[in-house]
């Protein structure tokens, strides 16, 4: 920032203008609540913008051991380092495609944000992985299915859903797995309509 402040200064005194200093804006505390805010205002089918999304929070949290007021840059910062990266989401789906050749009958479907923002990195909702031994297992196993999802979050801020069968050797048996980001009727209707239809 000095060498920054330095070089502003010079510039500003080639082209004649007054050298204003530019605040330095402290990174936001986030409470867990807040960033709950954010994931489920983001998750829904049709997403408010980042910056409806800081007044909201700021008219709800607003004066609440709160150090600032929340900025549209801060919701934005803070969802990018809650969510993989660009990157990530294409080294997943690159691992995948992968996995592909050695299962063959894998079957994945990622769930991307869909939006205007055709520059911004992709942001991938949910996550669904059907197991190559799936249709085999349920030809004898389909009587003994069930599906269990994480209570609220992991680490990651997914929620992770199992559809498993119970074999003979009392050992469970994945069928699919799912990471989700919001447990709702949309959700779930999508997640049963992949395994039924693979």
């Amino acid at each position: 920032m000095e060498l920054y402040e330095e070089l502003k200064k010079k510039f500003c005194e080639v082209i004649g203008l007054p050298n204003v200093p530019v605040p330095i804006t402290q990174p936001k505390n986030w409470t867990p609540m807040e960033s709950e805010y954010l994931i489920l205002s983001r998750s829904t089918p049709n997403p408010p913008t980042f910056k409806n999304i800081a007044v909201a929070m700021n008219r709800l949290c607003g004066g609440v051991d709160s150090d600032r007021e929340f900025t549209t840059r801060d919701c934005i910062n803070k969802w990018n380092r809650l969510f993989p990266s660009s990157s990530d989401v294409h080294n997943t789906i690159r691992y995948l495609k992968e996995l592909e050749t050695h299962w063959p009958g894998t079957y994945f479907h990622p769930e991307k944000e869909t939006g205007s923002d055709i520059i911004g990195s992709p942001k991938l909702l949910a996550l669904h992985i059907v197991f190559p031994w799936s249709r085999d297992l349920m030809r004898t196993l389909s009587p003994s299915i069930f599906c269990d999802a994480t209570f609220n979050v992991t680490v990651y801020y997914y929620k992770v859903v199992m559809i498993t069968t119970f074999d003979g050797n009392n050992h469970h048996r994945p069928l699919m797995c799912s990471f989700i980001m919001n447990s709702n009727t949309p959700q779930w209707t999508t997640i049963f309509n992949i395994f039924n239809l693979r």
